[in-house]
């Protein structure tokens, strides 16, 4: 019985494909299909590229020179009410207001590698310091310059700048799917007009590959030949001593 088990498991397992994992996104391959997007979400607007969010949904298609990825206005505001991705709630308290985000569109120069966003926006119901609806309008590109510096009158807040910390940004690398479009974030409200350093383009992008069956070699198919023999011996020896022992029986 246990050998049995054992041809049938290796017989199973090595006909078994292999699991689907994340690999960077291929930005060669121009089908229209759904990827996989995380944000870099560490506290320090000098860091890129180290801490990634859990993975929200997108889109990627190519067509000519440009790859486009896109996400969702409500996905990227579910991103938003997870990870923030801005500096505004280190000065006010506030809440995304649902279904006011725009589709978030990235496109990629598949010769450069370059990116930028197209426009896009999303609204904040502000609480605190003073009740209010306010417009975020974010701005990011792989070859923009932009920076930040903390100012005494706004404490803990990166305000946007293009002479002072400067952050580079990155085209995509296709080894690790990272990319970081850098830029500014701009919140308007009533009683608010300020301009602040974005983190919300330093990306990781990946999709799944299940990989393929693998054809079997010469080798391959002569070791599966010898496991069904050895499977169907055992089972007629085995199907022999049964009959035996009920003929001993009688």
């Amino acid at each position: 019985m246990l050998s049995r088990f054992a041809i049938w498991t290796a017989l199973v397992c090595g006909l078994c494909p292999a699991v689907a994992r994340a690999q960077p996104l291929d930005l060669a391959n121009p089908t229209p299909r759904t990827i996989q997007v995380e944000f870099e979400v560490s506290n320090d607007p000098a860091i890129v590229g180290q801490t990634y969010s859990t993975s929200f949904d997108a889109t990627y298609s190519a067509t000519g020179n440009t790859g486009t990825v896109v996400i969702s206005g409500a996905e990227y505001e579910s991103a938003i009410q997870a990870f923030g991705l801005d500096y505004f709630d280190t000065i006010l308290t506030g809440t995304v207001v649902s279904a006011s985000a725009s589709d978030f569109v990235l496109e990629i120069d598949l010769t450069t590698l370059e990116a930028a966003a197209l426009p896009f926006s999303y609204q904040i119901s502000i609480t605190s310091p003073v009740q209010q609806i306010g417009t975020v309008s974010r701005n990011l590109s792989t070859t923009a310059l932009a920076g930040f510096a903390f100012v005494p009158e706004i404490p803990g807040f990166p305000v946007f700048c293009d002479v002072c910390l400067i952050v580079p940004g990155a085209p995509y690398d296709p080894t690790t799917g990272k990319i970081n479009a850098v830029g500014s974030d701009q919140l308007v409200a009533p009683d608010i007009n300020l301009l602040g350093f974005s983190r919300a383009g330093d990306l990781r992008l990946t999709e799944s590959s299940a990989q393929p069956i693998p054809a079997l070699s010469t080798y391959g198919l002569l070791g599966l030949a010898v496991g069904l023999m050895s499977l169907i011996f055992l089972t007629i020896r085995s199907g022999r001593r049964s009959a035996n022992t009920a003929a001993d029986l009688l």
